[in-house]
């Protein structure tokens, strides 16, 4: 018989930050002994003080072909979240705060997977919307190749939009500079959103794959108006394009080229095994430009998914 038990979460907060921010619990839906599909919800208080939304989360999903084992998971899991005082869940997302390993994989399952996305196995999709989950957000992962990016001839581009309109790309170093850190924390438009030390302990959990040569701010009249960071496995030496972000009036002045043509540098320099750009919100209009102005092919799709309680 198909029964649902709590257990006790894996990792503590100090692991994953977003515990810290309210309950949580992990769920299992067990038959005959064996775990049939498996479950982290909780709630980000945090988050639904700032957004007013009354919505919780759910994360670390994993589940057989079960339809009936994943509908009693959600079930519980809504329920639980309607005690909380919650009305949706949303997920899966990544409980230790650095936005990657996020979402299930829905597309692109003949290629390996990129540098901390998700791997799973291609029924999620169709578990979650059979029984009431709807897709809220698609993230997409592009493929690169070195001899796209350079026969766009970027440099030269850069140089003529630096010449215009005077916009300075330098690297940054945030793990050792303070100064570099604040620079890549506005150039990414999140200081409303998101504490100067919180973003430096965000990217501390990145330690393994940041490099200065690929962590890149862009700057107008001594102001940062854009940043690309890039991340890089040191085992593997594949190195994923992470994320953009140009103000809309510095993306006109040029922004866009020059940050490429210095990641292209970078990337010279540190010559990749493999080269990808993403997880990419389907909106976030900078980074797809990226993405797609390097010459990029849609290699995988994953997916974040909502659910009413």
């Amino acid at each position: 018989m198909m029964r649902l038990v709590e257990r006790k979460v894996k990792y503590g907060p100090a692991f994953w930050p977003l515990l810290n921010n309210g309950e949580h619990i992990t769920l299992d839906v067990v038959e005959d002994g064996r775990r049939q599909a498996t479950a982290l919800t909780g709630v980000d208080r945090r988050a639904a003080r700032l957004s007013g939304e009354r919505r919780g989360y759910f994360a670390c999903f994993a589940a057989e072909d079960r339809p009936d084992a994943v509908g009693l998971l959600a079930a519980g899991m809504a329920e639980w979240q309607r005690g909380q005082g919650m009305r949706s869940l949303f997920g899966p997302v990544a409980p230790d705060g650095s936005g990657f390993g996020m979402g299930v994989q829905v597309a692109g399952f003949e290629r390996p997977s990129a540098l901390l996305n998700p791997e799973n196995p291609a029924h999620y999709d169709a578990l979650l919307t059979a029984v009431g989950f709807h897709a809220e957000t698609n993230w997409l992962s592009y493929e690169l190749t070195m001899d796209a990016l350079r026969g766009r001839r970027y440099p030269e581009a850069a140089d003529w939009a630096r010449r215009r309109s005077g916009i300075a790309v330098a690297a940054a170093d945030p793990l050792r500079s303070r100064r570099d850190c604040e620079r890549l924390w506005r150039a990414m438009g999140i200081t409303d959103r998101i504490c100067m030390d919180e973003f430096a302990d965000q990217l501390a959990r990145l330690t393994p794959w940041l490099d200065p040569r690929l962590t890149l701010v862009a700057s107008r009249d001594g102001a940062p108006c854009g940043m690309l960071l890039g991340l890089r496995d040191r085992k593997t030496g594949a190195v994923r394009i992470a994320t953009a972000h140009i103000d809309g009036h510095a993306r006109r002045a040029g922004a866009l080229v020059c940050l490429i043509g210095g990641m292209l540098q970078g990337l010279e320099a540190v010559r990749p095994t493999r080269l990808t750009a993403g997880v990419i919100d389907s909106e976030n209009a900078a980074s797809l430009a990226v993405a797609r102005g390097a010459g990029g092919t849609l290699a995988q799709v994953f997916r974040q998914y909502t659910l009413l309680c």
